[in-house]
C-alpha cells in the first residue's frame, strides 16, 4: 500500500537534484527487507543519540521517511542509518520509505551530504567515506567537492585525518579527542612522537589551546637541534679545509679553533703558514 507525503526540508534537498516533485510516493515496507549499504559513512553509534531517536520515535513517529533504492530481492538503505536502528530497537515491523533509482554513486553521494547536513558525522567516519568514494569511482577531490557543495579544501583537509595514524585515528573514532586536536597533532611528523603526545592529551585531558602550545614548544626545540646539527655540520666542513691547509688535525670549539701538532718543527710549520716569525731564545 502506498500514500503521498509531502518529503521533509532535509531529504527534499537531497534529492533535488533529480528533479522529483514536490510531492513523494512513501511506502511501507517490511523491516527486514532493508540492507545497509556499503556506502553508508557511518560506522559508530552513540548509545545517547539512538535513545534520543527511539524517544523522539516513539512520542512522534517516523516523521522523516528512509531513502532507499530498490536492488534484486531488497531494498538498499541510502539515508536514514540511524533511523533504521532506532526502529530496529522498537521492534517495528514496518518503515515509511522512499525508493528512488540511482547510480551506485549518486547513492554514496546522497548518503554522504545527508551525514554532512545532519552534522553528527564523526571526522573519521567522513574522511573514510571521502576515500572511499573517490577510489572506487575513479573522480577527483575537485569533482566531489562539487558533487557535495563543498570546497576542495574541505575534501582534502579531511583525507589528510587519514595520515595520523591507528592509534590517533582510533582516539578520534572513539571521541578520545576532538578533529582539532588530531589537526593539531598532524604538524607532529613523527608517528612515535605522536603518539606519545596523544598519551598526555588523553591522560591530562588537555584543551586544544594546550596541546597548541605543547606542540609549538616541540618544534621549537627540534628547530634548535637541527640548527645546532647544521652548526656542527659546518664546523667540521672548516676543520676539513683548516687541515689541508695547516697540515695538521684542527678542531673548532665554541668561539675557539685549536691547532693541533706534536712537535717543534710542526709547529715552525704552522708559524710559516700563518707568516709568523719563529722566536729563537739565546741560552
Amino acid at each position: 500500500m502506498s500514500k503521498k507525503f509531502g518529503l521533509g526540508k532535509g531529504i527534499d534537498s537531497l534529492i533535488k537534484d533529480y528533479k522529483i516533485s514536490s510531492n513523494y510516493e512513501i511506502l511501507d515496507i517490511n523491516i527486514n527487507e532493508i540492507k545497509e549499504s556499503p556506502f553508508q559513512p557511518r560506522k559508530v553509534i552513540t548509545e545517547e543519540s539512538i535513545k534520543e531517536l527511539v524517544d523522539s520515535i516513539k512520542e512522534n513517529g517516523l516523521v522523516e521517511p528512509l531513502v532507499v533504492r530498490k536492488k534484486d530481492s531488497y531494498y538498499e538503505l541510502i539515508a536514514g542509518h540511524r533511523r533504521l536502528k532506532a526502529l530496529q530497537i522498537l521492534q517495528k515491523n514496518t518503515a515509511k520509505v522512499y525508493v528512488i533509482e540511482v547510480s551506485d554513486e549518486e547513492a554514496a553521494r546522497i548518503a554522504l551530504i545527508e551525514n554532512i547536513q545532519r552534522k553528527d558525522l564523526n571526522p573519521i567516519e567522513l574522511a573514510y567515506s571521502i576515500s572511499k568514494i573517490i577510489n572506487d569511482f575513479k573522480i577527483t577531490h575537485e569533482e566531489l567537492a562539487k558533487g557535495l557543495g563543498k570546497s576542495r579544501v574541505f575534501v582534502t583537509n579531511n583525507l589528510r585525518l587519514l595520515t595520523l595514524g591507528e592509534k590517533t585515528i582510533n582516539a578520534i573514532l572513539e571521541e578520545k579527542i576532538t578533529e582539532s586536536h588530531g589537526r593539531l597533532l598532524l604538524e607532529v611528523d613523527s608517528i612515535k612522537e605522536r603518539e606519545k603526545i596523544l598519551d598526555k592529551v588523553i591522560e591530562k585531558n588537555l584543551t586544544v589551546k594546550e596541546l597548541e602550545k605543547r606542540i609549538k614548544k616541540l618544534k621549537n626545540n627540534q628547530n634548535k637541534k637541527e640548527n645546532k646539527i647544521n652548526k656542527n655540520d659546518i664546523y667540521k666542513q672548516y676543520e676539513k679545509k683548516l687541515k689541508i691547509i695547516f697540515k695538521q688535525p684542527v678542531k673548532i670549539k665554541g668561539k675557539k679553533i685549536e691547532i693541533y701538532y706534536s712537535s717543534e718543527s710542526e709547529l715552525n710549520q704552522i708559524l710559516n703558514i700563518l707568516n709568523i716569525n719563529t722566536i729563537t731564545t739565546k741560552i
